[in-house]
């Protein structure tokens, strides 16, 4: 169990729940199980640059990214998801599979249960040109990407991660 506190409110997530935070909205994650939380958040585009600090518990306030020197270097515990080239991707974290595919028809995205979510990498969905509807870094759960793509166009060149436990 996670809390999730934005300026004014909060939000109390459990296993497996999923959010999508807009761009620019101040944020922070604390967890609240004993044994602590596995947090997967993806960043889409990835951009540390534009990190802007309001409180911290570090005395990082107003403070930006510190840079790549205070990263950590990736190890086993890590996962990279690689581009679907050529097939689908599929690698594991804690209980869940992540694959990430490129559907080339509507059919890819139909008959996914409502607790399968799909965040969208590349390419989205769209009414027509320049009118889209998802589009990198927008997390839709299965049955609403069905709908959608159904009704609308999938992206030429379209890469979803598909996230299912």
């Amino acid at each position: 169990k996670v809390e999730l506190s934005f300026l004014r409110n909060k939000v109390y997530l459990n296993g497996l729940d999923k959010i999508h935070i807009f761009r620019g909205r101040f944020h922070s994650t604390r967890a609240l199980s004993e044994e602590g939380a596995c947090i997967l958040e993806i960043e889409t585009p990835e951009d540390k640059h534009d990190l802007v600090r309001l409180e911290d518990s570090y005395g990082r306030e107003q403070k930006p990214y510190e840079g790549r020197e205070h990263e950590t270097p990736k190890n086993g515990d890590c996962i990279w998801l690689r581009e679907p080239e050529g097939g689908d991707y599929v690698c594991r974290f804690g209980a869940c599979t992540i694959r990430h595919f490129a559907p080339s028809r509507r059919e890819d995205v139909a008959g996914y249960p409502e607790s399968d979510f799909f965040v969208v990498a590349r390419g989205g969905v769209r009414a027509r040109e320049n009118a889209n509807i998802l589009w990198p870094g927008d997390v839709v759960d299965g049955v609403s990407l069905a709908r959608l793509s159904s009704a609308f166009e999938l992206i030429p060149e379209t890469s979803l991660i598909h996230i299912r436990q």
